[in-house]
């Protein structure tokens, strides 16, 4: 069994702030592990600018996959096509 994280923004300060959120994961972890999760799988911004991508890879997650999201914002002179 997967699980994956739901949305849970977060905010890296400095390093209590770390020890905080690597304690969080771990128990998070934990609680999965518990319940007969094999795996765990999070989304993160990748250019989130507050070291997520670190922290999470000190948690013992590693990257397999990323996509990009695009957008286009409508304007009033922009033709519908």
């Amino acid at each position: 069994m997967s699980a994956a994280a739901g949305s849970a923004p977060s905010r890296c300060g400095g390093r209590g702030g770390d020890a905080a959120s690597r304690a969080l994961i771990a128990r998070s972890l934990q609680l999965l592990r518990d319940r007969g999760a094999t795996t765990a799988a999070l989304g993160v911004d990748g250019q989130n600018p507050n070291r997520a991508m670190s922290l999470y890879e000190r948690c013992g997650f590693r990257v397999v996959s990323s996509f990009t999201t695009w957008r286009k914002p409508f304007t009033e002179e922009d033709p519908v096509r």
